[in-house]
């Protein structure tokens, strides 16, 4: 008889594995207007950014998968 209990990231701590990489300027001389940021000027978030598929520039798109458990039993004869 065999028991065996597996678990993957038992801890459920959150690994990002991706991040929006690419970054839109308004021109090549005024650098700190990004136009896709995830902040508005006010410093709030925008809200036309917030799924991943429209992340703004830096956030997180991406992340491995939570607590996962497997059993298993085995009974050989």
């Amino acid at each position: 008889m065999e028991f065996r209990v597996d678990a993957y990231n038992a801890f459920n701590a959150v690994v990002i594995s991706a991040r929006a990489s690419s970054m839109q300027l308004a021109s090549p001389s005024a650098p700190a207007t990004i136009l896709n940021s995830e902040y508005n000027a006010n410093g709030t978030l925008n809200q036309a950014r917030l799924t991943p598929n429209n992340a703004g520039f830096g956030s997180a798109t991406g992340a491995q998968a939570m607590r996962t458990v497997q059993l298993l039993f085995r009974f050989t004869f």
